[in-house]
């Protein structure tokens, strides 16, 4: 069983009016009322630690757990041994109660530290307090198992932390792997609109801009099919100068020489119709100076 419960020191306390108010007060359960009426005759007579001993006692009872032991501290320099191991004791439970109420581990886990060695001295003054070494053993091993829970707070925290570090460092490579395919999907995106603005010859294939079109092959004309114009050049072209004025001119007697021989088997009448039709494609084929004064009729036609 854990004893924390306190009492007023008897020895030899004067009980004037106020010390009598006092005690009525405690043994009625008042002990805030108790507290400040001993609060306030401690400090009539600071030196008396009979009197900072039951202030510290009535703050115990009223759970005001540091005005205890701000009191039972200035009773622990009392010349009687036996209130000064009370005082220490007292102490002991009053930490003990201040980290018990405390909701930091680290605070509960000194305030607890604080109380062990209260004990101690207690048992120092007197090894046969049972109640003393009880509750310093007690105290002891809540003390032992809060460390414990401390330690495995803090690998559980420190495992904590190591998965939450893995877990960013896989949310930071999924973030690269999508920035990555992002830019690639834009390179094709960029790359599929260059492709679709470049010009495509017929058969779906790029073309270059800076390579001239490829002229599609003439197909070559079999030589009855070439019109008489590109004959008559093709001959022209492959005899020489001489042959070819001589080829003209025998051309033009030959026409002469036709003509000669129509007019003769024709009346005088068509004669001149034939001369005067061919004298109008004439006109209408070899240019004529105009500044000529006299009429073309009457001149010799030259063949510019």
């Amino acid at each position: 069983m854990l004893l924390w419960s306190v009492g007023l020191f008897w020895g030899n306390l004067p009980l004037s009016a106020s010390p009598a108010e006092a005690l009525k007060q405690y043994q009625a359960g008042k002990y805030d009322a108790a507290f400040k009426e001993y609060d306030r005759l401690r400090l009539q007579r600071p030196e008396d630690a009979r009197l900072a001993f039951n202030a510290g006692a009535a703050a115990y009872q009223a759970r005001q757990f540091e005005d205890a032991t701000r009191h039972f501290s200035g009773a622990t320099g009392a010349r009687d041994p036996k209130l000064a191991q009370s005082a220490f004791y007292n102490l002991g439970n009053a930490y003990f109660q201040m980290g018990d109420a405390a909701s930091d581990a680290a605070q509960k886990q000194q305030a607890w530290e604080s109380s062990l060695g209260f004990y101690d001295t207690a048992l120092k003054l007197n090894a046969a307090d049972s109640d003393a070494k009880h509750n310093r053993d007690l105290v002891h091993r809540k003390l032992e198992e809060l460390k414990q829970q401390q330690q495995q707070q803090d690998k559980q925290q420190s495992k904590d932390n190591q998965d939450q570090k893995q877990d960013d460092k896989k949310d930071e490579q999924k973030n690269d792997q999508k920035r990555d395919k992002s830019g690639q999907d834009k390179k094709q995106e960029e790359k599929k609109s260059d492709d679709q603005k470049q010009p495509q010859k017929p058969d779906g294939s790029k073309q270059d801009d800076n390579k001239k079109p490829e002229q599609p092959p003439k197909p070559d004309q079999p030589e009855d099919q070439k019109q008489p114009d590109q004959k008559k050049g093709q001959e022209q072209k492959s005899q020489p100068p001489g042959q070819q004025k001589q080829g003209e001119k025998g051309e033009q007697g030959d026409k002469d020489s036709a003509q000669a021989a129509a007019l003769g088997q024709m009346t005088a009448h068509q004669a001149m119709q034939l001369l005067d039709s061919q004298r109008a494609e004439e006109r209408a084929l070899i240019f004529l100076p105009t500044n000529t004064t006299q009429k073309a009729s009457n001149r010799t036609l030259k063949n510019w």
